[in-house]
């Protein structure tokens, strides 16, 4: 797929209202499927599980995202079923890093 639809995608994740897509990622070596969303939501599940003391403002232009953000992330390695405990947790890779990428239900 064009990886413009990829950044169409993160763009309206940031909207608001957002529009979550659901979406697989390929990289490293890994699938990765969830719904992405804006990188303000991310930071507010961080606060929320402590692991920041302080919300960080993002300084991001949203026309230039740098990473992409998912919720309910679900991991999937080579010639294995779905690592059903990362269900519902969020995961935030670098857009330079996916190789590859669809849209739509989680591979079954």
């Amino acid at each position: 797929m064009d990886p413009a639809l990829l950044l169409v995608a993160i763009e309206l994740a940031e909207t608001d209202p957002p529009h979550e897509t659901k979406v697989t990622l390929i990289f490293d070596g890994l699938l990765i499927s969830g719904f992405i969303t804006s990188e303000n939501e991310y930071l507010m599940h961080l606060e929320n599980a402590k692991y920041l003391k302080v919300p960080q403002e993002t300084n991001q232009d949203s026309s230039d995202p740098t990473f992409i953000h998912l919720r309910d992330a679900t991991y999937y390695q080579p010639r294995e079923n779905p690592n059903l405990q990362n269900i519902g947790g969020y995961f935030r890779v670098p857009l330079d890093a996916v190789i590859g990428f669809a849209f739509g239900s989680e591979l079954k």
